[in-house]
């Protein structure tokens, strides 16, 4: 079918029309509220477009039913081609036009009709010319309109007729005009498709048994023209009715409410539904009605229901059936009889009952009842009540008496209820009786074939089927030309070998006979049957089992057997495997041509061959004899390599021959071999020459590896794990390599039952604690034993054990502020162990000033005296010079450690006390000072020069070692002695050091032309100053002098009077000057006098210099000194 698009729009557009009013609609807006304005009146009134799309197709009906309480209008239809100008008096026929139709009072035009043309009939069909031009149309055009009064109206519109097959004109527009505001409602239109919805409904039986079920079928077809939606069949099902189940070709059947709910169903298309019940009414007959409906309307509501009618029966339906077990029995043999009644319902059967009519001569011997009772005198079966479904079952038992003949046995069955079928209630069963006996014979070969000298054996079996017993019973046996007798055998009579007869005599009813015969078959090739026939006196109902035959080939030929096996029946990969084949001529010919065809596995590989006869080709696998005579045999021994992986391997051989073979079921042979996996178990031991080490000892680690077998071992490996700080010194592999780099020991191939050892020299060092060594060891083949493959030993590294005693004493605990002292600190090592990492802790208290130290072991710098390794019974010293900056008890402590463990802690630490007070001092007599002369230039320091009290530049007081004044000493700018130089600071009177050496110094006041002093060094004139420096000293050719009651400066005291210490721009921050092993501190300044550890008042602003040499002695101070490493007492001389 055709579809053709059309577009509806509806206008309803409210106004009022006053004459001589006119009211214009500036814009129409689709969906809006709008309000037009009265040019004349300016009053203002609503109006509403309303557009809406629709598909029309041919065949659907486009309506509306809409309440519209117009009083005056008209309807305006806008045809496709939108025209500007309207026709006057009557519409134009063209559909192109457009049409106009007028709502006339007291009207209806509700479901009107319409014209070929498809206009609306209608009271007024046209606007009269009269008012046409004062309706304003939405185009421009003006229109007249007249005012009229209508009633309320409804209207329904239709566009085509049903049956059309085209479409004349798209409708685009309705206008509606309204006298009266606000009293116009408007609706859209809608578009309702037609369709045709037809139904079929059939039963698949028009007659059903109560309890049986029913097949509903159900047809729905859409014939159009448009699709049908919301599609749906309701099914009135009857009472007594139940649901069974559904099958439906689209949609659901809901069971409960009894609808099937279609869908949509396209024009031209079926649907079906198959719907079963299961028939539970009483009897009568039952209408089944179904109605199909949609969302759209039906065109031909006559075809949208139907129905099928059904007969329900009831009653019951029962059956009997009746066999015999035999159809033939010979007089005085029994015969059962099996009698099955059935109730198909579909009520239950009362008062059942068989009668059963028994032929005369069968006598009753027994029965045997599913249900119910057997009366053999009256030969009823009372079975009682029979539910509809169920089947009972009755055995009877007869002797049969009666002559020859057939014989009929009839049986019937009835109950109380009606039967809807007699034509099953009788059954019946023949049987024949037959008279005398029936002998039957059997003859069998023991093989069917057999070669010319072999044996047969034929076995013949006679019984007697009855009813009679047979006598004089014979068998006569044709034997075929060249069968010679052996022997015989007869379960009873005798057996003529001449005759070829055998007499069994009596046979009783239901007995059987047998007798074996061997024979030699002597005859040429050729098949031969061999016949025999049974007989009796009596006579035989059955003659055709009387005879018997069996036929034999006979052939010339050959049996040839082989036989197989193996020297073993596993072997591991690689292995030899001896296969020993055996072929046996067991005749009767001589076989000619004999090939053994040796089917090698795969992964075997040929070695060598051995045979006693014909000749093995080793391509080929083919062992070919000539000629083998009837109880010959040849032997072929194969030597085989099993190079394949595990698993079992059948090597198979089959033999043929030129001569027919007699028997192919001993033609083949076979042995099979398993493969094994090559597996080892590979052992590994490890074990230390020590369990028990310290850190840095050497430990010997001795691995053994075994193979325990079953099979040698190849690409045997072993890992070792060392420990975290252990090293390798060496490593000795009995075989194989070991690499350090990767831990690795390579040991290659290793027999079965045989060991390597390793034997690893490590280097231990570590923390103290237990270390574990760990190897593994592997090998190419499976492992059977993985328990084994690891080995581990462990090794303590103890910790060293030590005591440690350290002793503190000060040369003087009671001195003066200025005063120095010298700590002795002695550190001694009690073992039992030597010491490492020896350290001694002493910081010096906030009042003393370090100036110096010597020690004979170690090093010494801030308070921590590093002296490293002690052995046991040693010692190391430590003397400290410091100078009392403050006065106070001072404590020093010293505290020892190492990095063995310490047995003894209480003596790890040392105290000295020392007390500093301030001296007082009575103020010498100021000696008047003479200024110095002109001082010369200086002669080089350690040159002999004339002596010259002249030449006293100052003097400076003396103290002892305890800072106690003894005196004053000049410091001479040039001095000389008779004796040889020697080293020194300033030279002193020798008035007050008699007999001590002096050599030439400094000048003692240089001044611009004798030189100069930057930070603590002397420069001559002329030399070069350094360029830089942080602080330099400016030499000041003007003396001071110490006040009264004296001063301290630097540390030294100066009494009054005495020369004070050159002043300088800035004071560096230190300044020190060392000779021989001893070292200056970082606070204060000092200078040390040749090897000694004492203080000395140095000259102000001065630079100490050594002398390249000295021939006189020198001597330790009080207290005495250290002079490299060694301690010397008070006064002893020093190297």
């Amino acid at each position: 079918m055709n579809k053709k698009y059309m577009i509806l729009t509806m206008f309803m557009v409210l106004f009022v029309f006053m004459l001589p009013t006119t009211v214009f609609a500036d814009e129409i807006v689709i969906g809006e509220n709008h309000t037009a304005t009265d040019v004349n009146t300016n009053k203002n009134y609503e109006y509403m477009c309303v557009e809406e799309e629709e598909n029309v197709n041919i065949g659907d009906t486009l309506e509306t039913t809409n309440k519209i309480n117009t009083k005056k209008g008209a309807i305006e239809y806008i045809a496709e081609n939108f025209n500007d100008e309207i026709a006057n008096d009557s519409v134009k026929k063209d559909e192109f036009q457009k049409e106009v139709w007028a709502i006339t009072g007291n009207s209806s035009i509700a479901n009107k009709s319409y014209n070929d043309n498809y206009k609306i009939n209608s009271t007024k069909k046209l606007i009269p010319s009269s008012v046409q031009s004062n309706i304003k149309y939405i185009n421009g055009s003006k229109y007249n309109v007249t005012t009229w009064n209508d009633t309320y109206n409804e209207f329904t519109f239709r566009m085509l007729k049903p049956g059309k097959n085209t479409s004349p004109k798209t409708t685009q527009a309705m206008l509606i005009f309204d006298y009266t505001p606000y009293n116009i409602t408007s609706e859209k239109l809608t578009l309702i498709p037609e369709v045709d919805l037809e139904i079929v409904k059939a039963a698949n039986e028009t007659k059903v048994l109560k309890g049986q079920q029913v097949d509903y079928t159900i047809t729905v077809r859409n014939n159009g023209p448009q699709d049908s939606t919301q599609t749906k069949v309701s099914d009135l099902i009857p009472a007594g009715f139940k649901f069974d189940n559904y099958t439906a070709s689209v949609g659901t059947y809901n069971k409960n409410n009894n609808i099937w709910n279609i869908g949509k169903l396209a024009s031209g298309a079926n649907a079906t539904l198959h719907l079963i019940f299961t028939i539970n009414a009483d009897i009568g007959t039952y209408i089944n009605t179904a109605n199909v409906s949609s969302a759209q309307d039906d065109r031909n509501l006559s075809n949208n229901e139907a129905n099928a009618s059904i007969d329900v029966y009831g009653g019951l339906d029962l059956t009997i059936t009746k066999i015999a077990n035999v159809t033939t029995v010979s007089k005085g043999q029994q015969v059962r009889y099996t009698i099955n009644v059935t109730n198909n319902g579909p009520e239950n059967a009362t008062q059942t009952k068989v009668s059963d009519i028994v032929p005369d001569g069968f006598k009753f011997d027994s029965y045997t009842a599913s249900v119910g009772t057997y009366n053999k005198n009256t030969k009823i079966w009372n079975i009682g009540k029979l539910a509809a479904g169920d089947s009972v079952t009755l055995d009877l038992i007869f002797t049969v008496n009666a002559d020859t003949g057939s014989y009929v046995n009839i049986v019937n069955v009835s109950s109380a209820q009606d039967e809807d079928d007699l034509t099953n209630n009788e059954a019946n069963a023949t049987v024949y009786v037959q008279g005398g006996l029936d002998l039957a014979i059997a003859k069998v070969a023991n093989v069917t074939t057999v070669s010319k000298g072999q044996q047969v054996r034929y076995t013949m079996t006679v019984t007697n089927n009855g009813p009679e017993n047979a006598t004089q019973t014979k068998v006569s046996d044709i034997v075929p030309a060249g069968f010679k007798f052996d022997s015989y055998t007869a379960s009873v009579g005798t057996y003529n070998k001449n005759t070829n007869l055998w007499n069994i005599g009596k046979l009783a009813v239901g007995d059987s006979a047998t007798l074996d015969l061997i024979f030699t078959v002597n005859a040429d090739a050729g098949s031969y049957v061999n016949i025999v026939n049974v007989s009796s006196a009596q006579d035989d109902n059955n003659l055709s089992n009387n005879e018997a035959n069996a036929t034999v080939n006979v052939t010339g030929g050959v049996d040839l057997a082989l036989f197989k096996t193996s020297n073993v029946t596993s072997v591991l990969k690689g292995e030899l495997v001896d296969f020993a084949i055996t072929v046996l001529n067991n005749g009767p010919d001589k076989a000619t041509q004999v090939r053994i065809l040796e089917l090698i596995p795969n992964g075997f590989t040929y070695v060598s061959h051995t045979t006693d006869r014909g000749t093995y080709n080793k391509n080929s696998k083919i062992w070919s004899i000539a000629n083998l005579g009837a109880g010959v045999s040849g032997v072929l021994n194969l030597i085989l390599r099993a190079d394949t992986n595990q698993g079992n391997y059948t090597n198979v051989v089959a033999v043929s021959a030129n001569e027919e073979e007699l028997d192919y079921d001993n033609n083949n042979a076979n042995t099979t071999v398993e493969v094994l996996e090559p597996k080892v178990d590979i052992q590994v031991t490890k074990a230390a020459n020590a369990t028990e080490l310290y850190s840095g000892d050497l430990v010997h680690y001795l691995v053994t590896v075994k193979n325990n077998g079953p099979t040698d071992a190849t690409g045997v490996k072993l890992s070792e794990v060392l420990p975290n700080g252990f090293t390798y010194q060496s490593a000795n592999p009995s075989r194989g390599t070991f690499s350090q780099a990767d831990n690795l020991w390579n040991i290659g191939n290793l027999l079965y039952g045989t060991s390597v050892t390793l034997d690893l020299i490590v280097n231990a060092s570590g923390n103290p604690g237990t270390y574990t060594n760990r190897v593994n060891v592997s090998a190419n083949e499976n492992e059977t034993n993985y328990d084994n493959n690891n080995a581990n030993v462990s090794v303590v590294i103890k910790n060293h054990l030590i005591d440690l005693a350290i002793n503190k004493v000060v040369n003087a605990s009671n001195i003066y502020v200025g005063d120095s002292v010298i700590y002795t600190i002695t550190v001694t090592n009690n073992g039992p162990e030597n010491a490492t990492g020896v350290r001694v802790t002493d910081v010096l208290p906030s009042g003393m000033t370090y100036t110096g130290h010597v020690t004979n072991n170690g090093t010494y710098s801030s308070g921590l005296w590093n002296i490293g390794n002690l052995a046991v019974g040693a010692s190391a010293i430590l003397q400290i010079t410091a100078r009392a900056a403050t006065t106070g008890t001072w404590t020093n402590t010293v505290n020892v450690s190492a990095n063995e463990d310490e047995t003894n802690y209480k003596n790890n630490d040392a105290s000295a006390v020392v007390n500093v007070t301030v001296k007082p001092v009575t103020p010498p007599v100021t000696p008047p000072v003479t200024p110095p002369t002109t001082p010369t230039t200086p002669s080089t320091p350690g040159t002999q020069v004339p002596y010259d009290n002249s030449d006293v530049c100052y003097y400076e007081p003396v103290v002892d070692e305890c800072g106690n004044l003894i005196g004053y000493r000049p410091v001479y700018k040039e001095s000389t002695t008779s004796s040889s130089t020697t080293t020194g600071g300033a030279v002193y009177d020798p008035s007050i050091l008699t007999n001590s050496p002096y050599t030439s110094t400094n000048d003692c006041g240089p001044t611009t032309s004798q030189g100069t002093i930057v930070n603590g060094v002397y420069y001559s004139p002329g030399s070069t100053l350094p360029t830089s420096s942080s602080t330099t000293t400016t030499s000041s050719s003007s003396a001071s002098y110490a006040p009264a009651g004296g001063t301290i400066v630097n540390g030294v005291y100066y009494s009054a009077g005495s020369k004070l210490p050159t002043t300088t721009s800035s004071t560096p921050s230190s300044s020190s000057s060392s000779s021989g092993s001893s070292s200056s501190g970082s606070s204060g300044s000092s200078s040390s006098s040749g090897s000694s550890g004492s203080s000395s008042s140095t000259k102000p602003a001065t630079t100490t210099t050594t002398s390249s040499s000295s021939s006189s002695a020198s001597y330790a101070p009080a207290g005495g000194t250290i002079v490299n490493g060694k301690y010397y007492s008070a006064g002893s001389k020093l190297p």
